[in-house]
């Protein structure tokens, strides 16, 4: 796809030692797909923040991250 995800900043907070594989789960709502999708179209652009946590193959958070990102277009 034409555009490009950028990690402008990461913060984690972290909880627990990870011992194990772990996952990071994130998710968009579909009014914010929406809202994504159309300043994507009208500007080639979207900053936002966006939270996610880190669980082992237990299912304990081992930490928890907020990351400002940006979508661009870099193709012109």
């Amino acid at each position: 796809r034409k555009f490009q995800p950028v990690v402008r900043d990461l913060k984690i907070d972290f909880k627990a030692p990870a011992m194990t594989d772990i996952t990071a789960t994130a998710y968009f709502s579909a009014e914010q797909a929406l809202e994504m999708n159309a300043k994507l179209e009208e500007t080639g652009r979207y900053d936002f923040q966006q939270k996610a946590v880190l669980t082992d193959t237990n299912g304990t958070v081992v930490a928890e991250t907020l990351g400002s990102y940006a979508l661009r277009n870099f193709m012109g």
